[in-house]
């Protein structure tokens, strides 16, 4: 009996160190969203007169119970309402997925892979920006649609990243518009560095 002890013992410690070395862990502290927005803030802030000041009293976010994805409870709804004569970028409005840090400079980039399920919320938003908050590196403008679609994409960048932005867009990807988004089952993994 101490011998199969010990062996499971070590089969887990080989699977901790394995999922370690991996970076397989979700660095999201709220992935499934079943029950609040934990670990989500809004991020809004606009540009006006040359100078982009953020907006404190902006809630984009709220938690919907009942439409969860791929046979889940709960999601989170982002909906952007911008300020008229106020230009807005995607990389700094949105909903913001707090994460563990990731490292990154300019000779090792810090590389996530994010996972999720989105869908239009208000049957006319087209597409989701998903970056690093702040820019820098790599984003998406992925298209979207009123159904739950499972997406997955890279982000590198030159920088730390500390967060991942979410904001309905033009299919540009580049300025935030005015919409409705689901999202769900948020998974951001860190891939470590470019192997040479």
């Amino acid at each position: 009996m101490k011998i199969y002890i010990t062996i499971v013992a070590a089969f887990a410690a080989t699977c901790v160190a394995i999922t370690q070395a991996t970076g397989s862990e979700n660095l999201v502290k709220n992935p499934d969203l079943s029950s609040d927005t934990a670990g989500w803030e809004t991020m809004c802030m606009p540009r006006t007169d040359g100078a982009s000041v953020r907006n404190k009293e902006a809630n984009f976010i709220s938690h919907v119970a009942d439409q969860g994805a791929a046979g889940t409870q709960g999601c989170l709804k982002v909906s952007t309402k911008l300020e008229e004569g106020t230009l807005n970028t995607t990389n700094n409005t949105g909903a913001c997925a707090s994460i563990v840090k990731v490292s990154g400079s300019d000779e090792t980039p810090a590389r996530v892979k994010v996972t999720f399920y989105a869908k239009s919320a208000d049957h006319t938003t087209e597409y989701l920006y998903i970056g690093r908050v702040g820019g820098g590196g790599n984003k998406h403008a992925l298209p979207i649609t009123s159904d739950w679609q499972k997406f997955e994409v890279e982000i590198s960048a030159p920088y730390p990243i500390s967060g991942i932005i979410f904001c309905p867009t033009n299919k540009i990807g580049k300025d935030a518009v005015n919409g409705e988004v689901l999202l769900d089952e948020v998974a951001v993994e860190d891939l470590g560095p470019i192997s040479h």
